[in-house]
């Protein structure tokens, strides 16, 4: 296991789900654990933005 996703397997998600999906796009796609934090943090601001605009009168 390389060293950013030991530490994620460490320090990261605890939801296996989520401990998987990142696994796979690791192991299966080649993508950093950076690049998929990087994939979470747009997908949360996105999600928040959304959120925020239908709270809008």
């Amino acid at each position: 296991m390389g060293g950013d996703r030991a530490a994620f397997a460490l320090y990261g998600s605890k939801d296996p789900e989520i401990a998987w999906l990142v696994d796979r796009l690791a192991l299966d796609r080649g993508l950093r654990v950076r690049e998929i934090k990087a994939l979470t943090l747009q997908a949360l601001k996105d999600r928040t933005a959304l959120e925020e605009a239908r709270q809008q009168p």
